[in-house]
């Protein structure tokens, strides 16, 4: 049997060579490259994805709804869900900058239109419509207001009454509007109630009808109001019954021979 001598052994050189440095930093230089070609590849493979997507948005930038409708006959649905997401967040940004007073209501409206005219036809432009239409309140409310308040300085009663309504109208929840009503409800019924009684003394019941009527819609649980369109109506009627007597009086006499 032959044994081989452990001192033998340890003089025999080993098989397994070793990379010198200048193959190592070659080594790990091409792992780099690996890597940097990997990544090119996945980003050029997503920038060929999202092509139709930057397209649709360098058109914006460019305003040119010719090429963007042109693009919809073509472009994917992932894609033109992207540039639904992109014009949403365009139309936050112009609703933002409306309600901070960065830009005035003609400026937002011009911008909110060109948003608009960029969605494909039957695209989901729910939220779109909802921001544009709370600018839209708002700019009604705010111009109301501003009417209702000249108005009002020129003792216009009625005319600013009907303006804070309109506001109200766009914003249920202004408070200053319903207080502005709640005063000058019962000053424009009080205008109108002694008008009625002017019309009333001066025997002109139909009109004194009307005006309490128009009071009424200002403050129709005012008593001292109700039970005076009572005296009216019924001295309208009894002055229509006794006319009625008259003429059918004057037509039987002309009727019968004298």
């Amino acid at each position: 049997m032959n044994n081989i001598d452990e001192t033998e052994l340890a003089k025999k050189p080993n098989n397994k060579k070793l990379l010198t440095p200048e193959k190592q930093k070659l080594v790990v230089l091409a792992s780099i490259i690996g890597v940097v070609l990997v990544a090119f590849i996945i980003f050029a493979i997503t920038n060929i994805i999202n092509n139709d997507y930057n397209k649709a948005k360098s058109y914006y930038s460019k305003n040119d709804t010719v090429r963007i409708a042109q693009l919809y006959t073509t472009m994917s649905d992932i894609n033109a869900d992207k540039f639904f997401d992109y014009l949403e967040k365009e139309s936050q940004k112009v609703n933002a900058d409306y309600f901070a007073g960065s830009t005035s209501y003609d400026d937002t409206m011009l911008k909110m239109d060109k948003i608009r005219s960029f969605y494909k036809k039957n695209a989901r432009t729910t939220n779109f419509y909802s921001l544009r239409s709370n600018i839209a309140n708002s700019y009604l409310s705010k111009k109301s207001y501003e009417d209702a308040e000249l108005a009002e300085q020129e003792n216009n009663h009625v005319e600013a009454y009907l303006d804070y309504k309109k506001v109200i109208k766009t914003d249920p929840n202004y408070s200053i509007a319903n207080e502005k009503i709640n005063i000058l409800s019962p000053v424009i019924a009080s205008q109108l109630y002694e008008a009625a009684k002017k019309e009333y003394e001066a025997t002109n019941y139909t009109n004194a009808i009307d005006y309490i009527n128009r009071a009424l819609s200002y403050e129709q649980y005012n008593q001292d109001m109700l039970k005076f369109k009572d005296e009216c109506v019924s001295k309208d009627w009894e002055r229509n019954r006794k006319t009625s007597q008259d003429l059918l009086q004057q037509s039987v006499q002309t009727v019968l021979p004298q």
